[in-house]
């Protein structure tokens, strides 16, 4: 068990992201206000990623596990985030672990 706990921090550590063009959809983030992994300040960082500039930031009450006390707030906004407008619409970014895609 220590090995993979210790290759777990061993990329931690070294791991440094390749330069990648930007996402051709809206970011949003989520997070507790006082986790201690993402400091809400952090999340103007990832604008570059989406091409909207600054990600949209969900931040609720708790830490790095604010999912839990919080579910019933936050899975009504990730689901708003998936369901288009249009029945016929699809998302934006599709991704295998959407309810409207099936996972491969």
């Amino acid at each position: 068990m220590l090995g993979y706990v210790h290759n777990d921090y061993r990329l931690i550590e070294t791991y440094r992201p390749a330069p990648a063009a930007a996402l051709e959809c809206p970011i949003t983030v989520f997070t507790g206000t006082e986790d201690p992994k993402l400091i809400v300040a952090q999340v103007a960082h990832l604008g570059p990623l989406g091409r909207d500039g600054e990600p949209d930031l969900q931040a609720f009450p708790g830490g790095h596990f604010y999912l839990g006390p919080q579910r019933a707030e936050v899975v009504p906004r990730w689901w708003a985030g998936w369901i288009p407008p249009a029945s016929t619409a699809a998302p934006c970014c599709p991704h295998p672990m959407t309810p409207r895609s099936p996972i491969p």
